[in-house]
């Protein structure tokens, strides 16, 4: 089992292999560490090498010139207690040993109250808070950081088939500690600062959230109906994102946006230098792979910077489509003012919107799709084809001048994807599709959302009812879990009251009787 194991993540994290990045001269020219002849010229935008000029290529290497000052490497004492207090103890850290629990009882007081112990925490914590900015400062990469554990979760509940596998890589503490202080925290922040990052990205990023990306999709098919303009609306989905970002391009782009050179030679010498071993019920394997036998790509989920890494490039992909083609065009009631939005996302998940005659609309939407396959392909992504499609709104007025949405004739689109050709199919307008766990339709009824509410209400409320909770476990289970997951889509959904009523009736009831209370009493009181 272990011997498969291995293999498969292995075969998992090569899934980038062939792609610009990862060929020559790119991949000799530029390491995992972005810090090189190369790299400097492309920082500085200077002239890139005749032999490295490649259309899409070199629109993304000029995207990567310097954006902005460089940001602060060293950590402060209380940034470091902050960031373990703050830090959920439940996650799984450090393959050393140095889990999450031993920081957290360092850091909690004794009771006493005697200052001998606030000065021995304030010890220990400065002589890890120096040893990680000694590592970031000077580019330096500690042994112990460069072994990483991954583990396997199902993304079917008990169908364990390996290519149906959600990895997690599992990174030493302080590492993944300091990485989130510099790239998730100070260069994020910069770069909203700076306005750095394209308008329509709304993933991992400070005061935006999925539901307002729905909410934005929602807007623009009834900013279709009020106006009867015709568009088209495709949804795409990039196939293993955060395993597919190639080490020396996410550190070539931190540089870009702020991040030191030696900072990203200790992250970049890390991802090269890693063991990677597997983590089971059974142990850690004795086995592992490497960069030494053949490379392995991707930051993976776990990794603090993989997030931040995949909301500079997509960022920077947005705006190249938005500067070779023209989106969906809101215009106020006035006509004095207009909004153009080609590109809207949620990280790996995207939505490319054009609004044109319908003799144009096809075309435009057949070339943009094609780039944005071409984009994502050059910074070691892909299409996942069967989870793209699109949806054509068209409207016809009958004979009593009564607007309608109608079906079109247009056939799917085709796509150039590594050297064969995929079809991306075209959805009925009535037909609901899931976007960011709201099921969404243009035509936008809201029959689909509905039934997945009630079936999520239902699901969460009998399984409270089979665990023979407490009073006080029911009404925590209530609050958490139950209020959270049935009230997210209503922001972006019509849904009326008496809609609601009749889907949480069931729930109702059930949580009424759990907490001592008769299911029968007046809801105005009960």
């Amino acid at each position: 089992m272990e011997e498969r194991l291995l293999k498969r993540n292995k075969q998992h994290f090569q899934l980038a292999q062939g792609t610009p990045f990862t060929e020559d001269p790119l991949r000799t020219e530029l390491p995992f560490s972005g810090s090189s002849k190369l790299a400097r010229q492309i920082l500085d935008g200077r002239q890139i090498p005749e032999e490295l000029k490649m259309s899409v290529n070199t629109r993304m290497m000029q995207k990567a010139k310097r954006k902005t000052h460089e940001i602060k490497v060293e950590f402060t004492v209380d940034e470091v207690k902050k960031g373990f207090q703050r830090w959920r103890e439940t996650t799984s850290t450090s393959p050393s040993g140095r889990h999450l629990g031993h920081y957290k009882s360092i850091l909690k007081r004794d009771g006493t109250g005697k200052e001998e112990h606030e000065e021995s925490v304030d010890e220990i914590f400065g002589t890890q808070t120096a040893l990680m900015s000694i590592a970031f400062k000077h580019g330096l990469s500690y042994n112990r950081w460069q072994n990483v554990n991954t583990i396997l979760i199902e993304k079917d509940p008990g169908q364990p088939y390996l290519h149906r596998m959600r990895t997690i890589n599992i990174y030493e503490s302080d590492l993944n500690l300091g990485i989130k202080i510099i790239w998730a925290r100070r260069m994020m922040w910069n770069a909203e600062a700076k306005n750095l990052f394209a308008d329509g990205q709304w993933g991992g990023r400070k005061g935006k959230s999925a539901i307002e990306a729905v909410i934005e999709k929602q807007l623009m098919y009834d900013y279709s109906h009020r106006t009867l303009v015709e568009s088209m609306h495709n949804e795409n989905d990039a196939s293993n994102c955060y395993d597919r970002e190639i080490p020396s391009h996410i550190m070539l782009m931190s540089r870009a946006f702020g991040v030191s050179e030696n900072a990203c030679k200790a992250f970049g010498e890390t991802l090269e230098k890693a063991q990677y071993h597997v983590s089971t019920k059974a142990g850690i394997s004795s086995g592992s792979y490497s960069n030494a036998e053949a490379p392995v790509y991707g930051l993976g989920q776990g990794n603090a910077g993989a997030g931040p890494g995949w909301g500079m490039v997509s960022s920077e992909l947005f705006k190249i489509m938005k500067g070779e083609h023209r989106g969906a065009i809101f215009t106020h009631p006035s006509s004095k003012k207009s909004e153009e939005q080609l590109m809207t996302g949620y990280v790996d998940d995207t939505s490319i919107n054009i609004s044109k005659s319908e003799n144009e609309l096809r075309d435009e939407m057949q070339k943009a799709i094609q780039k944005w396959e071409e984009l994502l392909f050059a910074t070691g992504g892909k299409l996942e084809i069967s989870k793209c499609f699109y949806y054509h709104m068209k409207w016809e007025v009958d004979e009593d001048d009564i607007p309608r949405l109608v079906g079109t004739s247009l056939t799917k689109i085709e796509l150039n994807q590594s050297k064969d050709k995929k079809r991306i199919q075209i959805e009925p307008l009535h037909e609901a599709s899931r976007v960011l766990g709201v099921m969404c339709a243009p035509d936008l009824s809201c029959d689909a959302q509905a039934l997945a509410v009630k079936n999520r209400s239902n699901s969460i409320a009998k399984r409270v009812q089979a665990a023979s909770f407490s009073i006080h476990m029911v009404e925590l289970a209530y609050r958490t879990t139950y209020i959270p997951s049935i009230s997210y889509s209503l922001p972006a959904t019509f849904m009326t009251r008496s809609t609601c009523d009749k889907i949480q009736a069931p729930a109702t009831r059930i949580f009424l009787a759990m907490k001592g209370f008769n299911p029968n009493f007046p809801r105005i009181v009960a």
